[in-house]
């Protein structure tokens, strides 16, 4: 209990404090660096990947909707989240200084670009 306690404390201070050029571009953990999140993933796995891919699909879902809105095309989320997971990670640790949202981008760019039924 204390260690969830303690994860709703980060994700509430994250969501509260951290704005991208303090104009209001976006909030949450997302806006993190990679190295927060590698150093929370350090201290538990689980909890981490849990926190911040969550944020992570919930954006790329809000970026789906966006571009099937557009054009009617979006990028297929259905892969493995294990793998999406681990191609975050990788990015992470290759761009440390990166934000957490610059390796989700990279990801969703990686994705298959689909067509959408009418």
């Amino acid at each position: 209990m204390k260690v969830l306690a303690a994860w709703a404390a980060l994700i509430a201070t994250t969501s509260i404090s951290l704005a991208l050029d303090g104009e209001g571009f976006g909030r949450g953990v997302g806006f993190s660096s990679c190295s927060l999140y590698a150093k929370r993933y350090a201290e538990d796995p689980k909890m981490a990947d849990f926190v911040f891919f969550t944020w992570a699909q919930g954006y790329m879902t809000a970026a789906n909707v966006a571009l099937a809105a557009a054009g009617n095309r979006y990028h297929d989320l259905s892969g493995s989240i294990d793998d999406q997971e681990a191609h975050v990670r990788r990015y992470c640790n290759s761009h440390p200084t990166a934000s957490y949202n610059d390796a989700v981008l990279d990801l969703y760019a990686s994705l298959p670009l689909k067509a959408r039924s009418p």
